[in-house]
């Protein structure tokens, strides 16, 4: 099962690759569009 979260204060959402990786995307009509990936603080930019 893909563990995907709502981003806080943004119009995206991100999801667990494996456990030291994640994307983020957004949501386009009935299609998603991968925003960024890599390490949680790389794609997070946490």
């Amino acid at each position: 099962m893909l563990r995907h979260e709502k981003l806080e204060g943004a119009d995206a959402w991100a999801f667990s690759i494996n456990m030291n990786y994640r994307a983020t995307y957004v949501l386009i009509g009935d299609d998603i569009a991968i925003t960024a990936a890599g390490t949680h603080k790389n794609a997070l930019g946490s």
